[in-house]
């Protein structure tokens, strides 16, 4: 899908539009949401393609109920100048793209992680008041699990999106696919 895709098909919603709104998603909705995300990264990583930084203006639910991710938007790499000036998104990228520049399917796993994250919780993990200080938190802290902050929130997906928020990219699951193994073995959104 391209950004002319997005314009010419009114019947569609970016995943923003929820995080925007005041109400958060229900475990179910945001899994089914998490889930079909999951199915598009899979395609592209299959495909040999890495997003860098998937975050919710890129993900499309559609009026059918499908979900396609817009992989062909315009990709602004995160950088630091030397007064410390920052350009692009870091709200969803991965400690070691912000550290080092390089993108890898991991990498795209914590975007991943951030994104659902943000989904469930309605909070951007490791935000900060500034792009610098976001990238600080993102490099020393861990989120807090969403057993923590949700009451009654199912304790093995948190498990699956905690790990995918691992910083250490040696960690985190190693493909889209083995998260997707973790989320059809889930008992409680059979």
């Amino acid at each position: 899908m391209t950004q002319e895709d997005a314009i010419t098909e009114p019947n569609k919603i970016n995943v923003r539009d929820f995080l925007d709104s005041d109400d958060l998603l229900t475990p179910s909705e945001a899994f089914t949401i998490i889930k079909k995300a999951l199915l598009c990264l899979i395609e592209v990583h299959s495909s040999g393609n890495l997003l860098k930084n998937l975050d919710p203006e890129k993900i499309y639910i559609h009026s059918d109920g499908s979900v396609s991710i817009d992989s062909n938007s315009l990709i602004v790499d995160f950088k630091i100048d030397d007064l410390g000036k920052t350009t692009g998104l870091v709200d969803y990228t991965s400690p070691e793209y912000l550290e080092k520049g390089t993108a890898s399917v991991t990498s795209d796993i914590y975007s991943f992680g951030a994104m659902a994250y943000h989904l469930v919780s309605g909070k951007i993990p490791d935000l900060g008041e500034s792009a610098m200080e976001t990238v600080k938190n993102r490099m020393r802290s861990t989120p807090k699990p969403l057993t923590e902050k949700i009451k009654d929130f199912p304790s093995d997906l948190s498990k699956i999106i905690m790990k995918a928020l691992d910083k250490k990219p040696e960690n985190r699951y190693q493909s889209a696919t083995q998260i997707l193994v973790d989320l059809n073995n889930l008992k409680d959104f059979q």
